[in-house]
């Protein structure tokens, strides 16, 4: 038979796919981050790819609306704000996470963003992939 062999396909897809997202989540919270601190801005809005991005200490807050506008696409993504259901996330507030749909358990496959706490703090960017079945 050959379908063991691919069964495993879907998982591996989707952790390459989570494991882009934490990427594209990165580099978005740089970028908005960036122009916060060209701008002087540490809370309130800032302009990105030409949509505004609420921020918190210069970097994006942890709300749907406001990942919609600088990450290009996430549809095939589930949207969550409990991020004490991902694995090895402790945050209970300012956090929102993202899970391949489709995905049996979200605490085991989802990348989680918790906004910065301060203002000598960065964002928290988690990604559990250990079972994305």
């Amino acid at each position: 038979f050959a379908v063991p062999r691919f069964v495993g396909m879907q998982d591996e897809a989707r952790t390459s796919t989570l494991k882009g997202l934490a990427g594209s989540i990165r580099g978005a919270s740089a970028m908005v981050h960036g122009k916060a601190l060209a701008n002087e801005q540490v809370n309130g809005t800032v302009e990105a790819q030409g949509q505004t991005v609420n921020i918190t200490y210069s970097y994006p807050n942890a709300n749907e609306d406001d990942f919609k506008s600088i990450i290009q696409d996430l549809s095939g993504f589930d949207v969550g704000t409990t991020c004490s259901d991902v694995g090895g996330v402790t945050a209970t507030t300012d956090c929102i996470y993202f899970t391949p749909s489709g995905v049996s358990n979200n605490s085991t496959c989802a990348v989680a963003y918790q906004a910065a706490q301060n203002s000598s703090d960065s964002p928290t960017i988690h990604r559990n992939a250990t079972d994305c079945s």
